[in-house]
């Protein structure tokens, strides 16, 4: 077989023995780790092991350990001066931890004969198409998860504020023309990637998906009491605190909040960074604002079913947040900005929207959603149904479809996509 490469001939070994057609999922953070982009990739990997696929996943040497039935995960070699959980760009994560990352990828796709990479968010396509440069024959699938532009200009990262820009226009251009397919979490994410010159038939809009059973009723009472927190009224921010995420616009907003409800207190569930917890100190509200650090996700249910308003104050947002879902799955009163709602809030139905930068609004919605009850849960019963959108079982049929589209080695893996 002259014209067959070792891969594709092992692909096809693969399919004669009635194997199950191996995929790498590339994964440039810690896996797996309780936020969007790992949680991304385990419900992508969760769902191909479920459509029959051998899912390997290719990942940073850093993660919680538990287990994740059907699928392999492969680390870098250890780098044990690096235990840094947070999200966003670095010098060591360029220059150290993915080309460490390159050659794993090409280890694992050469020993297992791999022709499909699942690449998220942008250093794991360009980890991808790095490993594409160097064999050939592999296909690229760059799952989008937000543009860089929304993130990379507020990280902390010493680079000009010019570069920055530059890196931000070439790459959000580039890596979904490189790629051979593109997946999007927004239908507003998979039209910012069509203006940039992207065929629309090479764009597949599959949102985050959510268990709506995984959040069970809690009285709010009881859910306090097993969180040793007093009755008062709680506000609830939950997920990662990097600066694009708008935490400064909800800690400015909160003092209002504060001086109206002086019962009121703000709960943030997060890793805790000590310039956040500066600024609580400047604006004078510390004896209102509880960091609770970063928890399991069992007890992030249980923080949600305590609050009585959640909030979403990142202003700018072409993606969709994954803390959104777990609101609206929580059947709890959402106040957002408008950039960063996903495009699935709508104004006194299913939140409270408010113009983007608006912080007196933010924080007048708040106050509205704590006195008025009969509008809260207004506002807690429609985002509760429209997490019903976003079951995991219509996101498994939309992977399906598109697996099944890329027809790999001309052959239909994946039978019934029709969910």
């Amino acid at each position: 077989m002259p014209d067959t490469t070792e891969g594709e001939y092992r692909q096809r070994q693969i399919l004669a023995l009635g194997g199950r057609l191996p995929v790498a999922m590339v994964a440039a953070c810690p896996f797996p780790a309780n936020r969007g982009t790992p949680i991304r990739v385990q419900q992508m990997g969760e769902a191909l092991v479920e459509l029959g696929y051998d899912v390997h996943v290719v990942t940073y040497h850093i993660g919680t350990e538990h287990p994740l039935p059907g699928m392999t995960v492969h680390r870098i070699r250890p780098v044990r001066f690096y235990q840094d959980f947070s999200a966003g760009p670095n010098y060591v994560k360029l220059l150290l931890l993915d080309p460490l990352l390159v050659a794993r990828l090409l280890e694992v796709v050469r020993t297992f004969g791999i022709r499909v990479i699942h690449a998220h968010h942008f250093e794991g396509a360009l980890c991808a198409l790095a490993v594409k440069r160097l064999i050939g024959g592999v296909q690229v699938i760059y799952d989008a998860h937000t543009s860089l532009k929304d993130e990379l200009l507020d990280y902390n990262f010493r680079v000009p504020k010019l570069v920055k820009k530059v890196a931000c226009d070439i790459l959000d251009s580039g890596i979904p023309r490189w790629c051979d397919h593109v997946v999007t979490v927004s239908d507003r994410l998979g039209g910012f990637i069509a203006q940039m010159g992207v065929p629309p038939s090479k764009i597949t809009v599959i949102p985050m998906g959510v268990n709506a059973g995984e959040f069970p009723t809690i009285p709010t009472d009881e859910a306090r009491a097993t969180l040793g927190l007093s009755d008062a009224p709680t506000v609830l921010y939950t997920g990662n605190l990097a600066p694009f995420q708008g935490v400064d616009n909800l800690l400015r907003a909160f003092t209002t909040v504060a001086k109206q409800n002086r019962e009121s207190r703000l709960v943030i569930v997060g890793r805790p960074t000590s310039g956040y917890q500066r600024m609580v100190e400047r604006l004078g509200i510390t004896d209102r604002v509880m960091f609770a650090g970063e928890r399991p996700f069992n007890e992030v249910r249980t923080f949600l079913a305590a609050a009585d308003v959640v909030v979403l104050p990142r202003d700018n947002c072409v993606g969709f947040p994954l803390k959104l879902l777990n609101y609206m799955a929580a059947g709890k009163a959402i106040v957002a900005f408008e950039g960063g709602s996903g495009d699935v809030l709508n104004h006194l139905e299913n939140g409270y929207v408010v113009p983007d930068g608006d912080e007196a609004a933010f924080a007048h919605g708040i106050l509205h959603c704590l006195r008025d009850r009969g509008l809260s849960a207004t506002i807690a019963s429609g985002a509760h149904r429209t997490a019903n959108r976003f079951d995991l079982d219509a996101m498994l049929g939309r992977v399906g479809r598109l697996y099944d589209s890329l027809q790999l080695n001309g052959q239909s893996h994946y039978a019934d996509a029709s969910v």
